[in-house]
């Protein structure tokens, strides 16, 4: 069953930091304080500083004032406006090439946070003068996620436990992302923003929590129900709607914690298609602010 709509498309404006072996700069000033909370929690902090900044039609880029001691490469952080809580990473060598070494994730909830390391894989080059600079990227490929962290009402989970934790729910958001993309047209739709997705979406993948005017035609109060997580499921809807695999994390209630504790990461994930869209767009240029 499809769920077909139209979403209009906007470009996000994507931040490219390129911090002189830094570790964190923030997509824009605007997320500054998102971040600042964000690095409270995992007890790092950000750098104030930046030496040069350039700008493009739809990318940014920054240069840490800091310098390299080695007199080698940058350490290269990449964020984005509309996905503020996530970074890639890279290190650079003296001639403008770099390899990424991270996909960094930090999002939260009214429950907390969730914060992951994850592997990544590709490659790019950066050049930069007096007046502007360029980038290629080639489109990173994501692997397994490497470290974890978890803030949940208050608790903190750290070590083995988080990461197992995560990488759980790095299953199910996967499984759930690759059929919300083909019942789009494998990705044909790009939701400009977390809550345009979250209005389409949410009445189709969890209807029990939201009026009966948004519910989808598909619904009917008729057919079996079961109950999780306090919440009364139909069960019937789940099987005309959901493929099997997917059926037992909806009847379960892990889909509704998955959407309510990590719905920034279920958006990114959805979105990845979109992200290699734009790396793969060819020459990115930038002029000196």
């Amino acid at each position: 069953m499809r769920f077909l709509g139209r979403i209009g498309k906007i470009p996000p404006t994507l931040v490219v930091v390129f911090a002189c072996f830094s570790c964190i700069i923030t997509p824009s000033t605007e997320n500054m304080g998102q971040f600042e909370k964000i690095g409270q929690f995992v007890g790092r902090s950000l750098p104030e500083k930046i030496a040069t900044a350039y700008a493009g039609k739809d990318f940014s880029l920054a240069i840490g004032e800091k310098t390299d001691k080695d007199g080698g490469g940058k350490n290269i952080t990449v964020g984005f406006d509309e996905f503020p809580y996530l970074q890639l990473r890279a290190k650079s060598s003296p001639d403008g090439s770099f390899s990424w070494t991270e996909l960094r994730f930090l999002g939260g909830s009214p429950f907390g946070w969730n914060e992951f390391t994850q592997e990544i894989i590709g490659a790019g080059n950066a050049k930069f003068t007096e007046s502007f600079a360029t980038i290629t990227v080639e489109a990173p490929e994501c692997g397994q996620i490497l470290s974890a962290n978890i803030l949940h009402n208050g608790g903190k989970l750290q070590g083995e436990e988080a990461l197992s934790s995560l990488r759980r729910r790095s299953e199910r958001i996967e499984a759930l992302a690759e059929w919300m993309r083909a019942e789009l047209n494998d990705a044909a739709v790009h939701f400009p923003n977390e809550k345009v997705f979250a209005t389409y979406w949410k009445p189709i993948l969890l209807p029990e929590t939201v009026s009966v005017k948004k519910r989808p035609s598909t619904w009917t109060n008729a057919g079996d129900w079961t109950t999780a997580e306090d919440v009364k499921w139909n069960t019937s809807y789940t099987k005309r709607v959901f493929p099997e695999h997917l059926r037992t994390l909806r009847d379960s209630g892990a889909l509704l914690r998955d959407w309510e504790e990590a719905l920034p990461w279920l958006y990114f994930v959805y979105e990845w298609n979109y992200i290699q869209r734009l790396f793969s767009a060819g020459e990115i240029k930038l002029v000196r602010r």
